[in-house]
């Protein structure tokens, strides 16, 4: 699928069901935004707290712009 410009590779190995894992070696918290833009499941996310709360404040940004 193309979003923002950008193409998926590989999402055919993304199981329907059950769990996976996808070990992404980020260069930027945008990252997780795009990765879970190319899936057709819902991700789940792992991570240090640090991260979790630049990720709310990601969200929060995403959320006003609707």
């Amino acid at each position: 699928s193309l979003m923002l410009g950008l193409r998926a590779y590989g999402t055919e190995n993304i199981p329907e069901e059950g769990g996976f894992l996808i070990c992404a070696n980020h260069t930027s918290m945008i990252d997780v935004v795009v990765i879970a833009a190319g899936m057709k499941r819902q991700p789940h996310y792992m991570a240090k707290k640090e991260a979790l709360k630049a990720h709310t404040k990601i969200k929060a940004l995403l959320c006003k712009s609707k």
